[in-house]
């Protein structure tokens, strides 16, 4: 399918979004939607934590305190309570962001070669023709310029480029994320247009070893160090199942400080624009790609599996003016993309804060694990429904508590349903398609723990 077709779908959901927004009663107007509309675009800051799972955030009930600065900015903000990324991987999931559509509609994934190309329009080259200045900065080497995700960034920073891959390198540890954070932060605040800042910080990831303080915050000792390593994490994921309770506790914890100190970092960022007085005229949104799998279906890390640990993800935006609250109505990592892009084209901020507004509760949310397993799955506030794409085979048919049960017509409507999207997918080709991975960087990813054998 040409990009523009893409782009006419995509728009087309737009124009279904706006018209239901302005037909149904049950959408309350914002009442300072006038104020936007005579003032100065507002920046907008939008940071992912990579991996980091909903339920392991404060504001999301976990009891550990493991994410201070992300909760205090929840109570000032509109926190989404169910939000279901679109892959349990970077790749797919960011692609989705940035397109503001989902893969049976942008064609990408293993059959673009796991890239992006040029002829897709993403939200930071939407910006930037919108009068944007673009910032991106990336911890993830799949989130960079050779995977075509750095488009219309007017400065992309890579600190973990795909040449370290090369090396068989890991993000290093003496890195400074914060610095580099609170000066991009810095450069950014110094034009007089609006700008867009795009960060993507690779902590909670793997490998689970964060500097101090952070490092033994929740109990880990210096002989859990080597547990919390990459290859000790692939090399168990490969081993498989059962794995003792006190293994899981161990991996746990190390996250956890992980994800404190990408918590901190993002903390950073709130310090940063601050201390450049552009606080009250910049949107903040903070999400993650994925979540991280601790067992629960039998494996650890990501990718292959489609529960909730491996994919449900926060997603806190904070519009200044806007009044704090939480919105419960399931979303995903595009309905956030449609709103960002309209936000870029002259939209209302506030439209950020109620980006499930005129949306069915009800309506089934698809997610896609990689090419190992070749799943897909669609969520139901009442069932999840998992079948194998390539044989259209059930893999799993559950309630909402997480019971497996024979399919019913509901789950077989579900079926079609998720048979269709495999069918629209493979019928879509992006135009100019980059060639596929190098065998250097596919064994790096596959060291590293990207890509799976």
């Amino acid at each position: 399918m040409p990009c523009s077709r893409i782009l006419l779908r995509v728009c087309g959901c737009w124009l279904i979004w706006v018209l239901v927004l302005g037909c149904s009663d049950s959408v309350q107007d914002p009442g300072n939607d006038s104020v936007y509309a005579t003032e100065a675009p507002m920046n907008l800051v939008v940071i992912v934590l990579d991996a980091a799972r909903a339920d392991h955030f404060g504001s999301y009930g976990y009891a550990r305190n493991t994410t201070p600065n992300a909760d205090a900015f929840a109570a000032d903000a509109t926190r989404y309570a169910h939000v279901r990324a679109e892959a349990p991987y970077t790749f797919l999931s960011t692609s989705t962001l940035f397109m503001g559509a989902s893969p049976d509609i942008t064609g990408l994934g293993a059959r673009t070669g796991g890239r992006v190309p040029e002829s897709m329009e993403l939200l930071s080259e939407q910006a930037r023709d919108a009068g944007f200045r673009t910032f991106g900065y990336s911890e993830n080497p799949y989130v960079t310029r050779y995977f075509g995700l750095a488009q219309g960034f007017d400065v992309f920073e890579e600190a973990y480029p795909t040449e370290a891959l090369e090396a068989g390198r890991e993000l290093s540890p003496d890195i400074d994320s914060a610095g580099r954070l609170a000066a991009m932060i810095d450069r950014a605040s110094q034009g007089e247009a609006p700008f867009l800042f795009y960060a993507h910080l690779l902590r909670p990831h793997n490998p689970y070893l964060p500097p101090p303080p952070h490092a033994g915050l929740f109990g880990s000792g210096a002989s859990d160090r080597g547990l919390g390593s990459t290859s000790s994490l692939v090399t168990l994921n490969r081993r498989g199942p059962p794995y003792t309770a006190d293994v899981i506790e161990r991996i746990v914890a190390l996250y956890d400080e992980n994800l404190s100190f990408g918590d901190a970092l993002f903390g950073g960022v709130l310090d940063a624009l601050a201390a450049v007085g552009i606080a009250d005229r910049t949107v903040v949104v903070l999400t993650a790609d994925h979540g991280e799998g601790f067992a629960e279906t039998g494996a650890l890390l990501h990718s292959t599996r489609l529960d909730d640990a491996m994919l449900r993800v926060p997603l806190v935006v904070r519009v200044p003016g806007e009044s704090p609250g939480v919105e419960s109505i399931p979303i995903q990592l595009e309905d956030l993309g449609r709103g960002l892009r309209r936000f870029v084209a002259g939209d209302s901020p506030a439209t950020l804060t109620r980006l499930g507004a005129g949306r069915d509760s009800g309506r089934p949310l698809v997610s896609w694990t990689n090419a190992r397993t070749g799943w897909i799955a669609a969520w139901t506030p009442e069932r999840r429904v998992v079948i194998d794409a390539r044989t259209q085979k059930f893999i799993r048919v559950e309630d909402a508590m997480g019971a497996e049960y024979p399919p019913d017509d509901e789950a077989r409507a579900l079926r079609r349903l998720l048979v269709s999207r495999v069918a629209d997918w493979v019928g879509t080709t992006p135009a100019s398609a980059e060639p596929p991975l190098d065998a250097t960087r596919l064994k790096q990813l596959e060291a590293l723990g990207y890509i799976v054998p």
